[in-house]
């Protein structure tokens, strides 16, 4: 049985608002709950759940267990010409990946290419809003990430790569840039959890590989679950 669940509709405003003010009470700065805060909601504005407000109470619960450092103490490793690697030192994946576009503004200034890596950071939201805002400033954007193990290989059943999304992104010669977001995989894991929290069944033909007969619901947890390898899940949009 299928357990459909009634969602509010509330403006962007009042959620970001109540997005940042969350994140500010377990001791997250106010611009980086801001920051933070803008990510998911645009990601949910966008139509892309699986990367909005429902990682949330996942942020929450991270800071409270000591999974991420909301007042990290991120620095500069290794600079080298156009290169250059952040230590986020375990804090929110947003803020990082701020720092390292600032950083590669910088670089691409002084010598009209950047590489910058982040290491020790954590989920950084979608990432067509960190690419497009590259893409605006007239650069070419090329963002990649490695994830958890949630991917069964080709023949396999168990998950043992990451979905390891990347995101590509460049100006046009109008207004808006093209961007791709896209997974190594036939899906975002964060669709099955936003399924589950809305009480809708998955997709199955092809994407999943399920080793429990009913299907995912709110109701029934995501486990013995994997996407598959050997396809992708592209959405192009202008941003």
């Amino acid at each position: 049985m299928t357990i459909r669940v009634t969602l509010p509709t509330v403006s962007s405003e009042s959620l970001f608002r109540t997005t940042s003010d969350v994140l500010r009470a377990v001791q997250v700065p106010a611009g980086d709950a801001d920051l933070i805060a803008e990510s998911l909601v645009e990601a949910d504005r966008r139509g892309t759940h699986s990367h909005g407000v429902m990682r949330l109470p996942l942020y929450v619960e991270a800071v409270r267990t000591g999974g991420i450092l909301p007042t990290a103490a991120m620095s500069w490793r290794n600079e080298h010409g156009a290169t250059a690697v952040l230590d986020a030192a375990g804090g929110f994946g947003q803020v990082a990946v701020d720092r390292a576009s600032v950083k590669a503004r910088e670089l691409v200034r002084d010598h009209g290419t950047a590489v910058v890596a982040i290491q020790g950071s954590s989920h950084y939201g979608a990432g067509a809003f960190w690419a497009s805002r590259l893409a605006y400033d007239g650069l070419v954007a090329f963002l990649v990430s490695t994830t958890g193990a949630s991917v069964a290989p080709f023949g396999g059943a168990e998950p043992i790569l990451g979905t390891n999304p990347l995101t590509i992104a460049f100006p046009t010669g109008g207004n808006e840039p093209v961007v791709l977001d896209m997974a190594t995989s036939n899906g975002a894991y964060g669709r099955i959890v936003a399924a589950r929290n809305e009480g809708n069944p998955i997709p199955r033909a092809g994407q999943s590989i399920l080793r429990e007969s009913p299907p995912l619901t709110r109701t029934s947890p995501s486990r013995g679950l994997s996407y598959r390898s050997a396809g992708t899940r592209v959405r192009v949009w202008p941003s």
